[in-house]
């Protein structure tokens, strides 16, 4: 009977789908001037694959879907480098081919690093620690533990727009989803991710648009302002 629960149980979690990249709410394209303290939110569409493992042999992948409303805060340490939080309210975790959704939250904390600027081109990194916590429905809830980290050019085109493109790396992905009291550990498919976007200075606030591409799908837009 156990057995016949945590095949359920795998089936359910890899029946999982939907769109988002590194699920990054912070705009990692630039970063806060020293002592200054910015702001922004975001609207996300996410979709990200993950590997699932339920012992015995038993296994497959997943993928989440989530639509993930968020908003973050940075303060600038220096000329190179600044800290920031965020928080991202997931407003609809499914499955797929479940009539079944739910809700949950997201938190990060990371760093953004300006590594060097070269006339109108400026190469930056930035590494960061992300918790979610979700339900997806029909009695399934889930956990993960990330490490996201990257690198992010940015080449500005004119007074007001700038684009950007960044490889984004996840070498740390931990976490559980439980499914009528059976318990599955899933981690990230991707090692890697590739993303694009860009920005648009309107001078008291930004806009950002961007997506993300392999091993997961990404769309973002946003808002962003110093106080």
């Amino acid at each position: 009977m156990k057995s016949v629960r945590i095949v359920i149980a795998v089936f359910f979690v890899c029946l999982m789908a939907g769109y988002a990249s590194a699920q990054l709410i912070v705009d990692t394209a630039q970063k806060a001037a020293t002592g200054r303290v910015e702001g922004g939110a975001v609207l996300c569409f996410t979709e990200v694959g993950y590997d699932v493992d339920a012992g015995h042999g038993i296994g497959g992948a997943a993928d989440v879907k989530r639509s993930i409303l968020g908003g973050y805060s940075a303060l600038g340490l220096s000329d190179k480098l600044d800290v920031y939080g965020a928080l991202g309210l997931i407003l609809k975790s499914e499955v797929d081919a479940s009539s079944g959704s739910g809700s949950g939250f997201m938190l990060a904390g990371g760093g953004r690093l300006d590594l060097m600027d070269v006339s109108v081109v400026d190469v930056s990194a930035y590494a960061q620690l992300g918790y979610v916590s979700e339900g997806y429905g029909a009695g399934a809830d889930g956990v993960i533990l990330e490490v996201v980290g990257g690198v992010v050019g940015r080449m500005t085109v004119n007074n007001q727009i700038t684009v950007f493109g960044a490889v984004d790396l996840f070498p740390f992905s931990d976490g559980e989803v439980d499914v009528g009291g059976v318990t599955t550990d899933i981690g990230r498919d991707s090692l890697f991710g590739l993303r694009g976007g860009a920005t648009m200075d309107l001078g008291s606030i930004w806009l950002r648009g961007e997506i993300a591409i392999v091993g997961e799908t990404t769309v973002t837009i946003g808002a962003g302002t110093y106080f």
